[in-house]
């Protein structure tokens, strides 16, 4: 009980403090220096999330991270989504700084808010079309001008080893912008924090897929593009999950 709660003291104290360094994010953001702001906030976010993940003493191990693409192109990034913890995994592997499609409610949580704007993410209001539509219009602003977009197809989280099924329309936002879609496949981040209100002990482990260009697919490869990395997802993370990838 008492480690417990020295987890969620340090845990407050270590997000508290953030609002002090996104001072120079909002100077660089107010002197239009966008490709310095998104290197700054890269760095902050492999930081922090690091940070918070090691408070409860957990590993991180990255597999083919080589095969994300050049930084500067259209990317969207598609993953499994097993725990709140898949935000901060992702901030601490992506090569690059990165948006979400995040659910409205995050809106009003204090400092996260904070870091999520900041990140460009688009706070989505569940079983609203009109949001749906312009979720997908800011997403695909975002990815042409070479910001990447992560969004997670399921929709919601699986807390678990078993992957919900695509959303669909889900992988819309890829299509559109005509993106390099980077199919991801995370393992162990349910096994942090999901279930119980005490920060356990994990290994998280993430697996780059080889990148999908939807601009050269075919009407027919379009159809069946959610089922294909839904497939690729689903057989990686059963991997991850087997032990076939080590640390």
């Amino acid at each position: 009980m008492l480690l417990n709660l020295v987890y969620a003291l340090v845990f407050w104290i270590y997000v508290l403090f953030s609002y002090i360094i996104f001072i120079p994010e909002r100077i660089f953001a107010l002197l239009r220096q966008e490709r310095i702001r998104r290197r700054w906030m890269n760095l902050l976010g492999k930081i922090y999330s690091v940070g918070l993940l090691s408070i409860g003493w957990s590993r991180i191990f990255v597999h083919h991270r080589e095969r994300f693409p050049k930084i500067g192109q259209p990317i969207c990034i598609v993953s499994n989504h097993q725990a709140y913890a898949d935000i901060l995994v992702l901030l601490a592997t992506l090569p690059t700084a990165a948006g979400f499609i995040a659910k409205d409610s995050l809106k009003k949580v204090p400092v996260i808010s904070t870091w999520m704007k900041a990140y460009h993410c688009f706070f989505l209001k569940r079983n609203d079309m009109r949001s749906g539509i312009e979720a997908i219009k800011y997403g695909v602003r975002m990815i042409q001008s070479g910001y990447p977009m992560v969004i997670f197809p399921e929709g919601t989280r699986s807390r678990g080893p078993t992957m919900r099924p695509f959303h669909k329309g889900s992988l819309k936002l890829a299509l559109e912008s005509k993106a390099i879609l980077v199919p991801l496949s995370i393992e162990g981040t349910y096994k942090l924090l999901e279930g119980r209100n005490t920060i356990r002990r994990a290994d998280v482990h993430l697996l780059f897929h080889h990148p999908i260009d939807c601009s050269k697919l075919s009407k027919e490869e379009e159809r069946t593009l959610p089922e294909r990395v839904f497939e690729i997802i689903q057989q990686g993370q059963q991997q991850l999950l087997k032990g076939e990838f080590h640390g």
